[in-house]
């Protein structure tokens, strides 16, 4: 670069009339305004690439050693339409780039894993922040994220394995080409440190909203015997979504009469004659005793609604883990023993995993 202004203020001065670049992918065209000599500049960088705003460049610059004035005399997109493109990337690069957010949301997970559940961490926040003051919110979570950033690095197995993965994709990404190596080191580790905090902020929430949900009476979850210290989301017995679903509106199939069988009267036969055998009441006939087999027999309605019952699924498995972990009066919010991590069902860790993701 130092060598083609060398030539361009020497040999060259004078006799050239256009310089072109294509970095940035956009049309914009400025002209001097002072000396007509001097060369017109055009950045043409198309190609069907995502395109670079223009608003946010200055209609007048000035260029070179000698700081020739120049105005744009053309742009595009315009700025009107650049500005407005760059509102819609608000809303819009959530949906055309949820590649990227699938990636990010895999690392987030991966960070949180080593400290599934936080057993207690509701009841923390209760007895941090009584009155529930926003200030004290603020302050509650950035002092248990460093606790957990803390233990990250001195317990974490699987976690610190994908936060050195964020660290290594950050250092990839971050352009280093016009910084130092200690520079571009820098930015990279405070670009992945600030993801790994917010992935154990995430965490953070769900682990308050999982223990919410049960302390409230929001899903059912069986009474435990065994002492937890700081649990007081293992009391009370709440309704689930399909306890409520018998409770309060299961009634309501009574009056579809092909559900029940004492109140069905269609294609009744008047007493004294012989059973008819048209098709469209075997057909009938049929259909209400599979539907009535499926209501009465088949847990078919029960297994969906267990599915969608993600607080349900979630609070019972957090109830049974914390049983585990929190027995014999061990500490268990923001560590866990990982030789009592051991004793807890598989079955139950997975299901507690699928529903958090």
């Amino acid at each position: 670069e130092t060598n083609l202004r060398e030539l361009m203020r020497t040999h060259l001065n004078g006799k050239v009339k256009l310089r072109l670049a294509g970095d940035l992918h956009h049309y914009t065209r400025h002209m001097p305004t002072d000396c007509l000599d001097k060369p017109t500049l055009i950045v043409s960088g198309g190609g069907g690439a995502f395109s670079h705003p223009t608003h946010c460049f200055r209609d007048r610059i000035q260029v070179g050693d000698e700081k020739d004035n120049y105005e744009r005399v053309c742009a595009y997109p315009s700025t009107k339409v650049s500005r407005h493109l760059s509102y819609l990337n608000l809303w819009q690069f959530r949906w055309r780039n949820w590649r990227f957010d699938v990636l990010w949301a895999i690392c987030y997970f991966g960070i949180s894993t080593s400290f599934f559940p936080l057993c207690g961490v509701y009841d923390d926040y209760l007895e941090y922040n009584p009155d529930h003051r926003p200030l004290n919110l603020v302050t509650f979570v950035a002092s248990r994220v460093a606790t957990l950033l803390s233990q990250l690095f001195i317990s974490g197995r699987l976690s610190l394995v994908f936060s050195f993965v964020v660290i290594i994709l950050t250092y990839l990404f971050t352009d280093w080409s016009n910084v130092k190596t200690s520079t571009h080191l820098c930015w990279s580790l405070l670009h992945a440190l600030t993801h790994i905090c917010t992935a154990l902020t995430c965490l953070l929430f769900v682990e308050c909203m999982a223990e919410f949900v049960v302390s409230e009476g929001l899903v059912a979850v069986p009474r435990t015997n065994v002492d937890v210290p700081n649990q007081s989301c293992l009391g009370g017995l709440a309704s689930s979504i399909f306890d409520e679903y018998t409770t309060h509106f299961s009634h309501t199939l009574d009056d579809f009469p092909f559900l029940n069988a004492t109140n069905s009267t269609f294609f009744a036969e008047p007493p004294g004659l012989f059973p008819s055998c048209r098709f469209d009441e075997r057909l009938y006939e049929r259909v209400s005793n599979t539907l009535r087999w499926m209501q009465e027999e088949a847990p078919l309605l029960k297994t969906a609604l267990a599915i969608f019952d993600l607080p349900g699924t979630i609070g019972l498995a957090h109830v049974q883990m914390c049983e585990k972990l929190c027995s014999d009066g061990a500490y268990c919010t923001y560590s866990n023993d990982f030789m009592k991590y051991q004793q807890i069902d598989r079955v139950t860790i997975l299901k507690y995993l699928a529903a958090i993701s």
